[in-house]
């Protein structure tokens, strides 16, 4: 004659708290091992010397578009979204830092970048792109070629690579 054995509610809670911590770790290495999916991740391509070559940052937020014809010096490009402490309150967007730092072309990169019209006060016919040295001194400021309110996409055509972002035009008594 066998023996039943009969399970404790006890044993059974202790059985199901395992279960679930056990799931939690294997979900939980599965994350940490998948990488960052912040749009923080660097985003490279190689320039392609028979035609425009476009890349987008990993937030989907910045675009490079090289046209066929512009020299460079640099055989690759990146762009990759960061987190620098900026106090200003005409920038409308996040900072990206598009690379190499230092690259400079012969003819004209577009540069496509979505802003926060909460942070422009709405529409604005012009944007600015603030163009920051690897120290952090302001290099220049673009004024934007094109603004797509309902897209809320700034373009601006720019020559040479480091960091910046999309923010509010200067008025004429900032300039």
């Amino acid at each position: 004659m066998q023996k039943r054995v009969r399970f404790s509610s006890e044993n059974l809670v202790y059985g199901f708290m395992m279960v679930l911590i056990g799931m939690i770790l294997v979900m939980g290495y599965f994350y940490i091992d998948s990488g960052r999916h912040d749009g923080f991740d660097k985003v490279n391509a190689a320039l392609n010397n028979d035609g425009k070559t476009t890349l987008k940052s990993a937030d989907g937020s910045a675009t490079i578009i090289v046209p066929a014809d512009a020299k460079a010096n640099t055989k690759d490009i990146s762009i990759q979204k960061i987190q620098k402490t900026v106090k200003d309150s005409r920038r409308a967007g996040s900072t990206y830092e598009f690379g190499p730092s230092g690259a400079v072309f012969s003819k004209p990169v577009e540069l496509r970048m979505i802003y926060n019209p909460n942070m422009t006060n709405g529409c604005q016919s012009q944007l600015n792109f603030y163009h920051f040295s690897n120290e952090g001194a302001p290099k220049e400021y673009v004024a934007s070629k094109s603004v797509y309110c309902s897209l809320n996409t700034a373009v601006f055509n720019i020559d040479s690579f480091s960091w910046g972002y999309a923010g509010k035009a200067l008025r004429d008594e900032e300039s």
